[in-house]
């Protein structure tokens, strides 16, 4: 299942830490930290992407802001 989240979001997750950060090293960062996270709490991170792909964006955001 994660790997079928990843190459389905990758890279509109790295666009949209791209945009947050404007660095590319940092958003990969921020994208992989967002998959960790996902990973952890599987079942929260399927139902959030099944109802809506801007809940995708929620951990990237608060990622960035954390590392910030």
């Amino acid at each position: 299942m994660i790997k079928l989240l990843y190459s389905r979001f990758y890279n509109e997750l790295l666009r949209f830490c791209v945009s947050l950060s404007h660095d590319v090293a940092f958003a990969e960062d921020i994208v992989q930290e967002t998959y960790l996270r996902a990973l952890a709490n599987a079942t929260y991170s399927v139902n959030c992407l099944k109802q809506s792909a801007e809940c995708g964006y929620t951990v990237p955001q608060r990622t960035y802001l954390l590392i910030m």
